[in-house]
């Protein structure tokens, strides 16, 4: 049984993927994979013009660029032998922010 769940922050999914690797998941039945926004960073992107204001005018790239943000979704997969098994998935998941494709938890 595949169980699915929409992560909008990869620290969050990284943290849920290795706590099914706690939990007794197979590295090989988990997966995380990332959809990046083609239009690249949404903040912190010198093309998209939201630098901070009154920085530096030299082009300080710590007050600017450092923290770039991108848009995207991060799928997290796990493959459960049963329904407990599934379950238990499905919460660890939800714990660290996970939803389904309806965009709600379970």
């Amino acid at each position: 049984m595949q169980v699915l769940r929409i992560f909008s922050q990869f620290d969050a999914a990284e943290k849920a993927r290795h706590a099914l690797l706690e939990a007794g998941f197979e590295p090989d039945s988990v997966e995380l994979v990332t959809r990046a926004d083609e239009a690249g960073g949404v903040q912190g992107n010198f093309v998209a013009g939201n630098a901070k204001q009154g920085a530096a005018a030299d082009g300080n790239y710590e007050a600017n660029f450092k923290n770039v943000s991108y848009g995207g979704i991060h799928l997290l997969s796990a493959f459960a032998a049963s329904a407990d098994a599934a379950g238990h998935a499905i919460a660890i998941m939800e714990q660290f922010g996970g939803h389904d494709m309806d965009g709600g938890a379970t």
